[in-house]
C-alpha cells in the first residue's frame, strides 16, 4: 500500500532544503545541525527537487594556465565547492569525471556527484 506525502513533512523539508541552499555548509554538517540523516536529506531533495538534466553555466575566471601558487576551485549548485589545487592533470581528470557523471545521471534518476 502506497503512502501519500504528509503535507507538514513536505513543507518542513522544502524549508530545510531552502536553508541548505542558502548556507555554505556541506550536506553532512547541515544534516548534523538540523538533526536529520544524510540519506533522508537526499531522499527529500530527490523527491522535492528532481534533477532536470540541465547543465549549469561555467565561468572561466582566467584563460591562462594556473601557476603553482594558484588553485582551481569548481563551484557546483547548492553551494558545493571542490578545491583542486594547481595540478592541471588532476584538474582535467576531475572535470572529465564530473561531466561524465552529469551526462550519465539525469534522465535515469541515478545519483549524480
Amino acid at each position: 500500500m502506497s503512502r501519500g506525502s504528509n503535507p507538514k513533512k513536505t513543507e518542513e523539508w522544502t524549508s530545510r532544503l531552502d536553508r541548505f541552499e542558502e548556507s555554505s555548509q556541506t550536506v553532512a554538517a547541515f544534516c548534523r545541525i538540523e538533526g536529520v540523516s544524510v540519506p533522508s536529506f537526499y531522499h527529500w531533495k530527490k523527491k522535492l527537487r528532481p534533477s532536470r538534466g540541465q547543465f549549469q553555466s561555467v565561468h572561466v575566471a582566467s584563460p591562462r594556465v594556473a601557476s603553482i601558487k594558484e588553485e582551481t576551485v569548481i563551484q557546483l549548485a547548492g553551494g558545493i565547492h571542490i578545491q583542486l589545487g594547481s595540478n592541471l592533470p588532476v584538474v582535467e581528470l576531475v572535470v572529465k569525471q564530473l561531466l561524465a557523471a552529469a551526462l550519465d545521471a539525469p534522465s535515469t534518476g541515478a545519483k549524480s556527484c
